[in-house]
């Protein structure tokens, strides 16, 4: 038995296919798992400008701390007067 030869975009999909979504595929094409390093390879291709976009985005939201988090931060958590 001979077996096929995956590309680098091929296993990723295998993978998140498999593994991430157990093979459901409404899941694997809506996967919401943005901040994942595979998620813009996840249809077996390069990704497309739009997908990188997104998913800066997404890191930029994640690393700038909301206006809650910055006020308890800078003044050391919530006090009671």
């Amino acid at each position: 038995m001979k077996t096929k030869k995956l590309t680098p975009c091929q296993s990723i999909k295998k993978y998140c296919k498999e593994q991430c979504c157990a093979n459901d595929l409404k899941s694997w094409k809506n996967c919401t798992a943005v901040n994942c390093y595979l998620w813009p390879y996840r249809f077996g291709k390069r990704p497309t400008a739009s997908d990188i976009e997104k998913q800066n985005e997404h890191e930029k939201r994640i690393a700038t701390p909301s206006f809650f988090e910055r006020n308890t931060l800078c003044k050391g958590g919530m006090e009671n007067d």
